[in-house]
């Protein structure tokens, strides 16, 4: 694969990145059928700022970008409501607009994230401005998913010796109306203590979508909450509807990108 940079540009067949002097568009993204994973890492080489993903469906994507920030551009790429965390490198003075532009580190959160992990992403093509309206990804292969060969698959590929695999499963198990399915359940709930932190990462997420007994989920989330891996603590965070105390055991921890969310969130339910 041929690959060629610039001073403003990223050509990495088959996805180009640029920066572009139109204003209101100073980032530019094209890709066709571009890997999602391989994508990010060369838009974060670019843009300076490292991205953190604990549990992103490995896909192939189409996408026409177009923005002043490089939010607006992974919103535009992931969907308009992907849920995101920002640290900022310290600035001098107030200059909220600046920090806005230019965050240090970005993570991005498996969990708001809507296309099934075996389709192709689509999403249309992008306005210049976060504040605009823009489409999630269009393919969804949810109701063939409901056949019950297409379960034995996924149910296959959560024992599979690949990450990938079984990261995929999830994401799949989790989008399924089969919560009372005891095979289903047992390979997600198995699935949180997997030696891959993307597979922790996800099956905090395939928890969250499946469990019904909010018992039974916080005791999982109060595990993830001591995963070594910063992601599935981030994961378990935004998995977190209501609960107080596992909230105020996150704002111990020693990490401030989980205690900063930790007390977003409490904050939020103490004003509802």
């Amino acid at each position: 694969m041929a690959t060629a940079s610039g001073g403003n540009t990223i050509v990495q067949a088959p996805f180009v990145i640029r920066q572009s002097a139109i204003p209101e568009a100073e980032w530019m993204l094209e890709a066709e059928q571009a890997d999602l994973h391989g994508l990010l890492r060369s838009f974060s080489e670019r843009s300076g700022i490292k991205f953190h993903y604990a549990a992103l469906p490995t896909v192939k994507v189409d996408a026409t970008c177009a923005g002043p920030t490089v939010i607006t551009i992974l919103r535009c790429l992931l969907g308009a409501e992907t849920n995101m965390l920002f640290h900022y490198a310290g600035l001098a003075g107030n200059d909220t607009n600046e920090q806005e532009r230019q965050p240090k580190e970005i993570w991005i959160l498996a969990s708001s994230l809507s296309p099934p992990p075996i389709a192709s992403v689509r999403p249309s093509d992008c306005g210049s401005t976060e504040s605009k309206g823009i489409s999630r990804p269009v393919e969804s292969v949810q109701n063939e998913l409901t056949k019950e060969q297409d379960v034995d698959f996924l149910l296959r590929q959560a024992d599979s010796e690949d990450p990938e695999k079984r990261m995929n499963a999830l994401a799949g198990l989790a989008r399924l109306d089969k919560a009372d399915s005891p095979e289903v359940y047992d390979a997600v709930a198995r699935s949180i203590s997997d030696n891959d932190a993307r597979v922790r990462g996800q099956a905090v997420y395939a928890l969250s979508q499946i469990e019904n007994d909010p018992n039974a989920l916080n005791n999982y989330l109060q595990q993830a909450l001591q995963d070594s891996e910063l992601g599935v603590r981030l994961m378990a965070i935004d998995a977190i509807e209501s609960d107080t105390a596992l909230l105020q055991q996150a704002l111990q921890d020693n990490d401030s990108s989980v205690r900063d969310y930790a007390a977003s969130k409490l904050q939020a339910i103490m004003q509802h």
